[in-house]
């Protein structure tokens, strides 16, 4: 009888093992699945010498610090909104003679990536358009309309300053 119990309860923690191990998932979710735009100062001016500052408005209608007081900046890497059509960005840019803000609002269409049932949904964006103010800003191009999970290393947006400013 005692054996009998013995090899039972053996069993019963071994069935227990096996179903736990077995219920993990061997998918391997990325960690870091931010997808972020990449900004580059273009033309004449390449490096910022002012203070720059990005907010933005989020969708509860409270505003929200992308960059905070960056001097000398020449690129920068700014997270998108999942949903939204449109993202709008304040650029505040100030010295010590002048501060000026410029408005820009991005165009995209939203896409979302699906890897697995265990992971968050990714999602990637295609830049469909840009318009701004032009206080600072003479210009802005799309590089690379293409925003993706890994595209780190690509310029979507280029950025040209009034050089008449500088």
């Amino acid at each position: 009888m005692r054996h009998s119990l013995l090899t039972s309860y053996r069993s019963f923690a071994w069935m227990c093992a096996l179903l736990l191990f077995g219920a993990c998932s061997s998918v391997d979710c990325p960690m870091a699945n931010k997808i972020e735009t990449n900004y580059q100062l273009a033309g004449d001016i390449t490096t910022l010498p002012d203070t720059l500052c990005i907010s933005t408005t989020r969708h509860d209608g409270n505003d929200t610090v992308l960059l905070n007081n960056v001097v000398g900046a020449s690129a920068f890497s700014l997270p998108m909104s999942y949903v939204a059509d449109t993202d709008t960005l304040y650029f505040h840019i100030k010295s010590e003679s002048r501060s000026t803000i410029d408005t820009i609002a991005v165009s995209k269409l939203n896409h979302t990536a699906f890897e697995a049932l265990d992971c968050t949904p990714i999602f990637a964006h295609t830049l469909t358009g840009v318009s701004h103010t032009h206080h600072t800003i003479d210009s802005i191009v799309i590089n690379n309309p293409n925003v993706i999970y890994g595209s780190t290393s690509q310029n979507h947006i280029l950025i040209y300053l009034k050089s008449n400013n500088y």
